[in-house]
């Protein structure tokens, strides 16, 4: 997998940082926003997380 970028966080526009660790006997990574709040639940792919992530409304797939 190549590494994605992470956009800003899509409420305050802070940068977001990505955790991996151990929920519920399992690895999973979850991305949150610096500043604010905002989280993504965990989920076991890296790949597939990054692109909810950095999913907008009303912009075309770069």
């Amino acid at each position: 997998m190549s590494e994605q970028k992470l956009k800003p966080c899509p409420f305050c526009g802070s940068d977001a940082s990505m955790e991996t660790g151990i929920v519920q006997g399992l690895q999973r990574s979850m991305i949150s926003c610096t500043r604010c709040p905002v989280l993504m639940s965990p989920h076991r792919d890296k790949e597939q997380l990054v692109k909810a992530w950095n999913e907008r409304a009303g912009e075309q797939d770069e």
